[in-house]
């Protein structure tokens, strides 16, 4: 048991200091991301494969419908590379503020996203030398997207689609 816990520590610090910035430091990365290196490494469930068949078949649950439709009407976007590609969508906001909203936004689009969340360090702005950071995380390419990229896009540009009532 103790040469287990060793090597569930090692194996942390390893991965913490190797694949995220040093200066990264967060609640809730201090409790996910031992998991996630647990998961990875020591679980007996098989990693779910984001087959083909998956990917296409796949239908979003009335929460997923309902929050794509929130995040798009603000700041979100969908993604589409080529006109026969599907459609992936993008959350990306500010780090620390907006963290919590993401790791949210994570937990409801779990079954589409293979990635953790994801920090961005930007380059500093020529006009106030500030120095912003964003976290962010993406969906794979799903068939259950492109419903919502031809509906918020026309011509390559975001627009509101208008509903009449009767």
């Amino acid at each position: 048991m103790q040469y287990y816990i060793f090597y569930l520590v090692i194996i942390y610090t390893f991965y913490s200091y190797y694949i995220f910035y040093p200066y990264y430091y967060s609640p809730i990365h201090c409790i996910t991301y031992p998991l996630c290196v647990f998961k990875r490494f020591y679980s007996k469930i098989p990693e779910t494969k984001y087959t083909k068949q998956y990917k296409k078949e796949y239908e979003l649950t009335q929460e997923q419908k309902e929050s794509i439709i929130g995040i798009m009407l603000a700041d979100g976007f969908l993604e589409k590379g080529k006109p026969t590609y599907n459609t992936r969508l993008r959350i990306d906001h500010t780090y620390p503020e907006q963290e919590s909203y993401v790791f949210s936004l994570y937990t409801i689009f779990g079954q589409l996203i293979d990635m953790e969340p994801v920090i961005v360090v930007r380059k500093a702005d020529p006009r106030t030398g500030k120095i912003y950071k964003s976290i962010y995380v993406r969906t794979l390419r799903f068939s259950c997207l492109n419903e919502y990229h031809s509906l918020f896009y026309k011509d390559k540009k975001k627009v509101i689609p208008l509903y009449k009532t009767y």
